[in-house]
């Protein structure tokens, strides 16, 4: 596979407060196998959850957020 066009990706995962921030929700809440706190990765969320994350977020600051192609991940 060649990708064709350039493209950012973020360098570490999306943390729990950026994740109440923008969806308002805590997936992870009551977990007991989860460190909780706003630096840490938010965890326990679908894919789809992930895609509606990346609409909202593009809502809010005006830009395209997506998540990467199986060929852009590798």
């Amino acid at each position: 596979m060649t990708l064709t066009k350039p493209f950012y990706m973020g360098r570490t995962e999306v943390t729990q407060g950026q994740w109440k921030k923008v969806m308002g929700t805590e997936p992870w809440k009551g977990k007991s196998f989860v460190k909780e706190g706003d630096d840490y990765p938010a965890v326990d969320v679908s894919w789809g959850d992930s895609v509606e994350f990346c609409k909202k977020l593009s809502a809010m600051e005006g830009k395209v957020y997506r998540l990467p192609t199986e060929a852009e991940w590798e």
